[in-house]
């Protein structure tokens, strides 16, 4: 599977937004830097699993519009990479 490891946009107003996997531009280069997740691992009590949350959608849900839940860490961490991965190729 291809992935891509980072992605800076220059908005119309000179601000600077991106996405990145793995650092290859060292973003304090440009300038004055924030830095945030996009997303986290989060433990579902009612549920009794994992799930995929993002901070500008909410959880990562299937095409019925369902919360998609992980027995195991690692399978929700990699779920997260690929669907990143293909948001970034998008």
């Amino acid at each position: 599977m291809d992935t891509v490891d980072q992605v800076i946009v220059v908005q119309s107003d000179g601000s600077m937004i991106g996405i990145e996997r793995e650092a290859m531009v060292d973003i304090k280069r440009l300038g004055q830097s924030s830095v945030e997740r996009c997303s986290l691992i989060k433990w579902s009590e009612e549920q009794q699993a994992w799930y995929v949350y993002t901070l500008s959608y909410g959880p990562l849900c299937d095409m019925e519009d369902n919360t998609l839940y992980f027995d195991l860490y690692n399978d929700a961490v990699a779920y997260e990479v690929e669907y990143f991965n293909n948001v970034l190729k998008a």
